[in-house]
């Protein structure tokens, strides 16, 4: 046996799609990120989604769904108010982001973050494909939406009452306090 027959045959994770997106667009629901790459023309859509759900992925195959349809502009609309009008309870479909490409995945600590390219400027063709250099990106980290339990909005609230209704003697006590800061 040679050890070409040993090896695994390895598939990609996901087809390739051999299409030209020209746009991408980033959603958010309290459960996932939408990612939808649109052509020029704007009448064939891809959608990747990102489950925020999973706390520490191991790996980005974990958190990243390839929707294997190609949708068009009515289908995507459809699909996209479904998802707006099921999560509604949770703060709906929100738009976060036009991009003009991904340049990638990264892991830190706790989650993995995308970065997209948010501004371009062209500045070139070879071979009539235009060229663009990136002016500007934004980073999003793919985890769970961050809530402020009611305690920690009780504790502020209580916190800036008694700086706004402070008794004459808690007054000067600040102010004679505040002499000391400069020392």
């Amino acid at each position: 046996m040679t050890s070409e027959n040993n090896r695994k045959t390895l598939k990609p994770p996901f087809e390739p799609c051999n299409r030209k997106f020209e746009q991408i667009l980033l959603y958010e629901t309290s459960s996932f990120f939408y990612l939808i790459g649109s052509d020029e023309k704007e009448t064939i859509f891809k959608v990747i989604k990102l489950n925020r759900r999973i706390i520490k992925p191991e790996s980005l195959s974990e958190i990243l769904i390839e929707d294997p349809l190609i949708y068009n502009k009515s289908d995507l609309s459809d699909m996209l108010e479904m998802i707006h009008e099921g999560n509604k309870q949770s703060g709906g479909l929100i738009k976060l982001s036009t991009a003009y490409g991904i340049i990638g995945f990264i892991k830190f600590l706790d989650c993995y973050y995308i970065t997209l390219i948010t501004s371009r400027k062209h500045i070139g063709y070879i071979n009539n494909n235009s060229i663009y250099s990136i002016k500007s990106t934004e980073v999003y980290p793919i985890k769970p939406r961050e809530t402020i339990d009611s305690n920690t909005l009780a504790k502020m609230w209580r916190k800036l009452n008694q700086k706004l209704n402070q008794t004459s003697s808690e007054i000067a006590e600040n102010r004679y306090m505040g002499l000391f800061q400069f020392i």
